[in-house]
């Protein structure tokens, strides 16, 4: 039996609500769509949970912005910085790369969506990523391009880890960092670096029943002579991104932990 659209919209707007009040009650709250807000597995009374999230979350989006919102891929500008959210769930190419062009001029370029852009989690579901199915191919490519020439910054999560890859190209640099606010378990606050190294990038093992290792071989190897740093962590907390005139600096706090574990540099 199907679940109904009032439920699924009452968790979207409690959600928000919560999360708007205690998070940022006096600063613009603009979450970025996952997975879950748009399950297509959801049977939702003759609508899909991409009309109820559509319904629920644009209005919103539009208030806490002052604009109208009217796609799940949208940009708006922040001082002299881009921030441009991209629907990973169903990837616009098209419309990334006319909202990158129309915003060519701007000091930074954050893209937040709520998948990878770089692939950082081997497994069964590697290729669940931004514009990461095999058919996607060269959508993917070019947008990694664009994305390295404008030095961009991706905001990403989804994978409940923590992670920074920064990858330097002939063309420029993409620089990406993954955090994840759900804690699951009380040893997730002070989980210790798994990987610190760009060698340490996309360990893939000798067998897998799970996945195509060749495919994953093959991927995991596009971008694997570009990464020039990387950190990967199960740890889960809270991050703040600050951006001033001289630098970019992500610090994550494990858990409810008061006192930072760890700040990454992401410019200087």
């Amino acid at each position: 039996m199907g679940a109904k659209a009032d439920v699924h919209a009452k968790m979207l707007e409690d959600g928000f609500a919560y999360f708007k009040k205690t998070v940022s009650p006096d600063i613009p709250f603009v979450p970025v769509v996952g997975n879950h807000d748009v399950d297509k597995s959801l049977w939702l009374d003759k609508k899909t949970a991409m009309e109820v999230f559509s319904e629920t979350m644009f209005p919103k989006w539009s208030r806490e912005l002052g604009r109208p919102v009217d796609s799940t891929t949208f940009a708006f500008r922040q001082g002299p910085d881009l921030f441009l959210y991209a629907d990973f769930n169903y990837p616009d190419h098209e419309r990334i790369l006319n909202l990158l062009e129309d915003n060519a001029n701007v000091r930074h370029t954050f893209l937040v969506s709520h998948g990878a852009v770089v692939p950082v989690a081997p497994g069964a579901h590697f290729r669940w990523f931004l514009l990461g199915k095999k058919e996607q191919e060269a959508a993917r490519r070019k947008l990694f391009s664009v994305l390295c020439r404008r030095n961009a910054i991706a905001l990403v999560g989804h994978n409940h880890v923590t992670s920074f890859a920064d990858l330097k190209t002939p063309e420029g640099r993409l620089t990406q960092f993954m955090a994840t606010s759900v804690w699951s378990a009380e040893g997730q606050a002070d989980k210790p670096p798994k990987y610190t190294s760009p060698a340490e990038y996309a360990r893939l093992p000798k067998k897998s029943k799970d996945y195509d290792l060749a495919d994953a071989r093959a991927l995991f190897g596009e971008y694997r002579p570009h990464m020039k740093d990387f950190f990967f962590s199960g740890q889960q907390g809270r991050f703040m991104l600050d951006v001033s005139d001289t630098a970019i600096t992500m610090t994550a706090h494990g858990g409810d932990h008061a006192e930072a574990s760890r700040t990454f540099t992401i410019r200087n």
